[in-house]
């Protein structure tokens, strides 16, 4: 069994943060907005609170989110680190801090993040037009499989 280390997101993982976001929209080959810059990132992360997954001593993925809103807003890992259980265990630190009755938003052409998601119980809950495309909302329709382990260090 793999654990992973789960913490707080720091100012000094912002540039490292925003080579994650970069690396993973880029490889998920259906974004596509320009990379954005660290003007921009600061911008669209401002207010959450951010989660980062250490692996082999460097971040390998941060997820962050709103607790305020049981919204999950950003959940990206680097490429050449996925299927590793990195995203699994960010997941289930973020919805152990915000709760049950968790939502996020989905690119609705990101058909493997969608599968990710739904293999861990998220159900489609709404859909709607977004500034890069479409988007589905899904729900966390039941508490189970990949969504109990507490925040900190969680098992793959």
């Amino acid at each position: 069994m793999r654990v992973h280390a789960i913490r707080l997101a720091e100012e000094a993982d912002h540039d490292r943060l925003l080579a994650i976001y970069n690396a993973a929209r880029r490889a998920a080959g259906c974004f596509h907005a320009p990379v954005a810059t660290a003007e921009q990132f600061a911008k669209l992360i401002e207010g959450e609170e951010i989660l980062v997954c250490e692996h082999e001593g460097r971040i390998a993925g941060f997820v962050g989110g709103w607790k305020s809103d049981r919204f999950i807003h950003h959940l990206y890992v680097l490429p050449e680190l996925q299927r590793r259980g990195i995203g699994s265990a960010l997941l289930n630190a973020c919805q152990a801090r915000l709760g049950s009755r968790v939502s996020l938003k989905c690119d609705a052409s990101n058909l493997a993040a969608q599968a990710f998601y739904r293999r861990r119980g998220w159900v489609e809950s709404g859909s709607g037009p977004g500034d890069f495309g479409p988007w589905i909302r899904l729900t966390l329709a039941q508490r189970g499989t990949n969504c109990d382990a507490p925040a900190g260090r969680t098992p793959e």
